[in-house]
C-alpha cells in the first residue's frame, strides 16, 4: 500500500509492519504517521510517487475517517496524528477534496452532544480543529504564520488574537 521507507524503526525481528502498534508506532499505524510531514509536503508528494499516486492513496486513506490504530491503513481523526492529512490535497491542487474530507470530520465525528466527539481531546486539540475547519483556516505548517484555506461552513467569524484588533472573515 505504501513505498514510504519505515525502516528507521524496525521490530526485534529487523521488519517493519507498517499496520502495527504495539512496539513499532505509538497511537497510530505507519500508514497514518506517514502523511504527518507538515514541514515538506513536496517531499513526501515525491516520495509516494507524485501528485496522481498521492491523491489516490488519500482517497483510500480516507474511505474510513477513524478506523482506530490497531492494524488500520485508514484515517484516525480522532486522534492528532491523522490532523494534517486532509490538507495534502492542498498541495495537489483538489482543495476540493480538503473541503470534502473536512466535511466528513465535521458531520460524522463531531456532535453538540456532551461527549461530542470521538477520542480524547488532548488539551483542546481535537475540539480547536473542529473550529479551524469550521472557519476555513488551518496552521499547517508548525512554526510559521502561514495558514492553509479550505472553504468555511459559517458565513462569518470573529477572531480575536491577544493585544490585538478583531479580525473578521466574511463569505461573500
Amino acid at each position: 500500500w505504501s513505498d514510504f521507507d519505515l525502516s528507521v524503526r524496525s521490530s526485534s525481528s529487523g521488519k517493519v509492519d507498517s499496520g502495527a502498534n504495539s512496539q513499532q508506532f505509538e497511537q497510530s499505524t505507519g500508514y497514518q504517521y506517514q502523511w504527518e510531514v507538515p514541514f515538506n509536503v513536496s517531499g513526501l508528494v515525491t516520495a509516494l510517487g507524485g501528485k496522481s499516486t498521492v491523491s489516490q492513496k488519500l482517497d483510500t486513506y480516507f474511505t474510513k475517517l477513524d478506523d482506530g490504530v490497531y492494524g488500520s491503513k485508514y484515517a484516525y481523526l480522532s486522534n492528532e496524528v491523522s490532523m494534517n492529512a486532509p490538507y495534502i490535497y492542498e498541495w495537489l491542487g483538489e482543495p476540493a477534496k480538503t473541503t470534502q474530507v473536512l466535511d466528513r470530520i465535521a458531520d460524522e465525528l463531531y456532535d453538540d452532544t456532551p461527549g461530542g466527539l470521538e477520542g480524547n481531546d488532548d488539551l483542546g486539540a481535537l475540539s480547536s480543529y473542529y473550529v479551524w475547519g469550521t472557519i476555513g483556516l488551518y496552521p499547517g505548517i508548525y512554526g510559521t504564520a502561514e495558514m492553509l484555506t479550505s472553504a468555511p461552513r459559517v458565513s462569518e467569524s470573529v477572531i480575536t488574537p491577544e493585544g490585538h484588533s478583531e479580525r473578521y472573515i466574511t463569505v461573500t
